[in-house]
């Protein structure tokens, strides 16, 4: 992957982007880092990657011993490893969430449960969240609700647990294993991807009840004779659109809406939690943003092609109902298939994060990256 230029400047038809380097930082060639929301940091996990049976918190899993978790500071150019005042314990590994103080971990025991922790990025503190013989992950939060998996140990089926202000909403079924969850904030709710003992995987919407079983509002099959890696491909890199612009109504956006990876076609979309819908995006699409602006929404998007640009709008409404939602023909943005991720920084909204080229496989290279508000060069 090429290295881009200090400031260089990507230009077409649909959207101009200035980009700039940050320096490179390692990984252990399996799980890519998380940036935290205000673009300030990066954790990366390095070391001796986990078995999948780890990394899926299936019956099988072994602790973690060769694998660790560095922060590094993206203000700084080049970036550089955050010294932490002690190190973390043994048993870590990288969880799938941030928050602006925390980025979460997950830490395997030698009897096989399983804690979800939420690490500070500035001194390495870990807080856990545990029970004992259980087996939690996928700690996810926003908004006031947060939500994980749990199972026991010796257990197969894992439950998806919703928590707000110390009150708690479980959704357990037999024959069905929770997966992934991810909070929705502003609407109240969580997405996760269900996995059925027949194969069939679904996306699902559910909202807490508390005193009650959680409510299953929306569901969809996605696969079919899959399994926990399939379903772990799918919610890699799932997210929620990014809340309306200061002072602007968030109008048709306000639909629950989910980007992640459809197995059964091979790229990214979009579920529509009110409609049930799917909108299919980039043909070979492997990893997706959002981002809002004056035109609504749109979507950075990895494909082997290198990173593209799709408007996501509504189609135009029918017989007085609205309409489905439409993606827009891609525009090419980089030619490089940088992965995205969104940022709170109107500096540098966009961190990206991409491989440092051939012999480098435990090196990732990153940048930093922002929409111009201009018109094409001339």
């Amino acid at each position: 992957m090429a290295a881009p230029a200090t400031d260089a400047r990507s230009v077409n038809s649909s959207i101009v982007v200035s980009v700039a380097p940050l320096g490179v930082a390692p990984y252990d060639g399996q799980t890519l880092p998380l940036v935290s929301p205000d673009g300030r940091f990066v954790a990366v996990q390095t070391g001796e990657a986990p078995t999948w049976a780890t990394v899926l918190a299936q019956r099988d899993a072994a602790a973690p011993l060769l694998t660790s978790i560095e922060v590094y500071d993206l203000t700084a150019v080049p970036l550089k490893r955050v010294e932490w005042p002690a190190p973390l314990p043994p048993g870590l590994l990288l969880g799938a969430s941030t928050g602006s103080g925390w980025f979460s971990a997950e830490r395997v025991l030698p009897d096989g449960a399983r804690t979800v922790e939420r690490v500070a990025w500035v001194t390495g503190a870990p807080e856990s969240l545990g029970a004992d013989s259980r087996v939690l992950a996928a700690y996810t939060e926003g908004g006031g609700l947060s939500a994980w998996t749990d199972r026991a140990s010796d257990g197969v089926d894992a439950a998806l647990v919703i928590r707000s202000e110390g009150r708690e909403s479980r959704r357990s079924e037999p024959g069905v294993s929770y997966m992934r969850p991810l909070v929705d904030g502003p609407r109240r709710g969580v997405f996760a991807f269900a996995l059925g003992a027949n194969g069939a995987l679904e996306v699902r919407r559910v909202e807490p009840a508390f005193g009650a079983s959680a409510i299953v509002r929306a569901k969809r099959t996605i696969a079919r004779g899959a399994d926990a890696l399939v379903a772990h491909q799918a919610a890699s890199g799932a997210s929620v659109p990014p809340p309306a612009l200061q002072g602007e109504p968030e109008g048709p956006s306000e639909a629950p809406l989910l980007l992640y990876f459809d197995p059964g076609a091979g790229r990214m979309a979009v579920f529509d939690a009110s409609s049930g819908g799917v909108t299919l995006l980039a043909r070979g699409s492997i990893a997706g943003c959002w981002l809002r602006d004056a035109g609504g929404l749109a979507l950075f998007l990895t494909t082997p092609e290198g990173l593209v640009f799709q408007r996501f709008d509504r189609e135009p409404p029918s017989r007085g109902a609205p309409g489905g939602w439409r993606a827009s023909p891609t525009a090419r943005v980089l030619a490089e298939p940088w992965v995205a991720r969104a940022t709170t920084d109107p500096d540098r909204p966009f961190v990206l994060i991409g491989p440092a080229g051939p012999g480098q496989e435990s090196l990732l290279r990153l940048a930093a990256m922002r929409v111009v508000p201009s018109g094409p060069e001339r």
